[in-house]
């Protein structure tokens, strides 16, 4: 038993045989043509009559739809101007009624300041950054009026107190325009 493999994976090597079964690619059988002969067979009449029906109504509309396109495709096209974009004379914007508001190109210098008074007047840590942000953003998109009533609410909050709501009225005051 032993002497026929050895003598086995010694022809193997001598002969060049794999030990393993190729990957490669496998001879293809003719089974294709034989199934595709039996799939003709089980079709009905009926439904090959349908098929090549289908078949010539295909060729008929695509015949015509050639026939169409060919005399349009012969005469030379004028080419086409390109139209100049015209604005519209009516625009949908509407600026902003004017009103007192916060002066947006002294953001900074507001954030600078009133950081520096909140942590002044010893507002607590969680509100200063809350009353900053929001003081700003309702002067600067709504009006100064609403941001002088946003320190108002904070005041009847107990958040802050009258000294420090008059001295932030103050600031919001200081940055205060017209547009």
């Amino acid at each position: 038993m032993q002497e026929e493999e050895s003598q086995a994976i010694v022809e193997e090597q001598l002969l060049g045989t794999p030990r393993r079964k190729s990957r490669g690619l496998q001879p293809v059988e003719e089974v294709a043509e034989e199934s595709a002969t039996e799939l003709n067979n089980r079709t009905s009449s009926k439904a090959m009559e349908i098929i090549e029906a289908s078949k010539a109504r295909a060729t008929a509309n695509f015949n015509e739809q050639q026939s169409a396109a060919a005399p349009k495709a012969a005469a030379p096209a004028a080419p086409a101007k390109p139209r100049p974009n015209r604005r519209r004379t009516n625009t949908s914007f509407q600026p902003a009624a004017r009103e007192k508001r916060l002066d947006r190109s002294r953001h900074m210098e507001y954030k600078y300041e009133v950081r520096g008074l909140l942590k002044e007047m010893n507002v607590a840590d969680e509100h200063r950054s809350a009353l900053l942000g929001t003081i700003w953003a309702k002067g600067e998109r709504q009006t100064s009026a609403e941001a002088v009533q946003f320190i108002v609410e904070k005041q009847s909050e107990g958040i802050i107190d009258q000294e420090q709501a008059e001295r932030l009225m103050a600031v919001v005051d200081d940055y205060t325009i017209r547009r």
